[in-house]
């Protein structure tokens, strides 16, 4: 069943690598419009209050460099403005599709969140992109992360070498694929589509536009 699984995990990435003809960054084409209920959430990974009025939800991949720039220049404003003072949920969803780095982040990052560290392990991923598929997130450099970050390693190492994560990181790439998602980032604020990297500025348009409505 494992092996069924990562096959058909690795055939939705095909389908959104052939779907992404200008890379990470931008589509051709958005996403639909949603509603906000589509969207399957686990609560390690998500930030503020869940019934909010403004619904954030990122499909990122950790190796994404587009999807970095937002985490460093864009997500501390909205978390600060927003998230913290209650006006918005802000939910990461995994769209592990540039390799098998992405996957393999993916998933030790939700051996952190069974640690209740999925955000930590989330910024210190970001903070360490370096290159695609180059070494940077190799298993034994996503085990020393945890090491870093205070992990308990008798359940986080044995978690990052076996496959007991991947059906969450499969479950929400598919889920990204079936609502059209073809690149990262690409947001859904209140189920409305945002591709590509914003500035501050224009995501908080988006936001206050959603808070009036």
């Amino acid at each position: 069943m494992k092996k069924a699984a990562r096959e058909g995990l690795i055939e939705a990435i095909q389908q959104l690598q052939a779907q992404s003809q200008q890379g990470q960054g931008g589509g051709s084409q958005a996403p639909q419009t949603v509603d906000r209920s589509v969207f399957a959430i686990r609560a390690a990974n998500q930030l503020g209050d869940p019934n909010a009025k403004v619904q954030i939800i990122e499909y990122a991949d950790f190796q994404c460099p587009f999807c970095g720039r937002h985490h460093q220049l864009v997500a501390p404003d909205l978390i600060k403005n927003y998230v913290d003072t209650g006006k918005a949920t802000y939910v990461y969803k995994h769209l592990a599709f540039l390799g098998n780095e992405s996957v393999w982040a993916a998933m030790a990052s939700e051996c952190a969140a069974d640690q209740g560290k999925f955000w930590e392990y989330h910024n210190y991923l970001f903070e360490h992109q370096d290159g695609e598929n180059q070494g940077a997130f190799n298993k034994d450099k996503l085990i020393a992360f945890g090491k870093e970050l205070n992990l308990d390693m008798t359940k986080f190492e044995p978690c990052v070498n076996t496959d007991a994560t991947f059906d969450r990181v499969r479950a929400d790439t598919e889920e990204g694929q079936n609502l059209g998602v073809s690149s990262t980032p690409t947001f859904f604020v209140n189920g409305k589509p945002l591709v590509g990297l914003t500035s501050p500025d224009e995501f908080t348009k988006v936001i206050e536009q959603a808070l009036t409505q």
